[in-house]
């Protein structure tokens, strides 16, 4: 079970994890309020846990010791190197609200560790990892009726790809191009993908440049 499931399972959430932007190395406060990943264009994936924390029950140094040896038991399972290690940037909490600031190196990381489909690569890279866009049709943002089916999609290799089943806020680095139905365009770098990906493990899909 990852990291956002062991929390469900021990009762620090009470409403619903909401995962924030954490923007790269930069000290400015994150103002979203709702999930959020957002993708590094080297490929790192930030995101803050922001939830509700009923401090009669749980310290925050509590918190602090059950995220790190969480990461220490990942870390030695799987042998990272220094460079690849997910980091824990901060744990703070303030108003019964837990925020949690964690780096991810990359996509595989933040799937492997939090249990959960998420790619974010080329859609070359995509397809070779097995994603294959079998019956997947993508519709344009300008909403003007152009879609995309498998054969179109795989004809543009080169373009970038978000593929996931969580449901949550995402926000790119360049402009998203199409996506799929369950997804909804929010602006030309973010989009928020249904809450009911999770309970029919389907997938959503965000094309960007």
């Amino acid at each position: 079970m990852g990291f956002i499931g062991r929390m469900k399972k021990i009762g620090i959430m009470v409403a619903g994890i909401l995962l924030c932007t954490l923007l790269f190395g930069c000290s400015q406060k994150s103002t979203d309020e709702v999930t959020t990943i957002t993708i590094d264009k080297s490929g790192r994936i930030l995101n803050t846990i922001v939830e509700d924390f009923e401090k009669e029950y749980y310290a925050e140094d509590e918190l602090k010791s059950m995220i790190e040896s969480d990461l220490s038991a990942y870390h030695k399972k799987y042998q990272n190197t220094q460079e690849n290690l997910i980091k824990l940037e901060s744990v703070n909490t303030s108003e019964q609200v837990a925020t949690v600031k964690l780096i991810y190196p990359d996509a595989e990381s933040y799937a492997q560790f939090n249990d959960v489909s998420f790619f974010s690569g080329t859609v070359s890279e995509a397809y070779q990892k097995g994603y294959s866009f079998e019956g997947v049709t993508l519709n344009s943002v300008k909403n003007d009726g152009t879609t995309l089916d498998k054969h179109a999609i795989l004809s543009e290799g080169s373009l970038h790809v978000v593929i996931t089943d969580e449901a949550l806020k995402v926000r790119t680095y360049n402009d998203i191009l199409y996506t799929s139905s369950n997804v909804t365009s929010i602006n030309k770098k973010e989009a928020t993908i249904e809450a009911d990906t999770e309970s029919d493990n389907s997938l959503a899909y965000l094309l960007f440049k």
